[in-house]
């Protein structure tokens, strides 16, 4: 029983641990491949920043970004490629 119990906790530490470094790859890559995507160069004001994209307009991509409504904005940039907006938000 005990090396039942030893092997399954051993299993889901190992997938937890797996899970969290797939995923912490996937976070940190998406947020600059939007922003090399977006051809913006960020302004180097504020403290946080956030990407929107959207393929309806400057203004749903803005909503989009994240921190949006929940710090005050220090800057917004946009653009638009391949059909697509971007809006990159710079807050305080």
């Amino acid at each position: 029983m005990f090396r039942l119990i030893l092997c399954c906790f051993l299993v889901v530490a190992f997938c937890n641990q797996a899970d969290a470094q797939l995923f912490g790859r996937v976070r940190s890559g998406g947020h600059n491949a939007l922003v090399a995507r977006s051809g913006i160069q960020p302004n180097q004001i504020g403290t946080h920043e956030g990407v929107g994209m959207s393929s309806r307009s400057h203004q749903d991509a803005l909503q989009n970004a994240c921190y949006y409504g929940k710090r005050p904005i220090a800057s917004v940039q946009y653009s638009t490629r391949g059909g697509m907006y971007y809006a990159v938000v710079r807050y305080w």
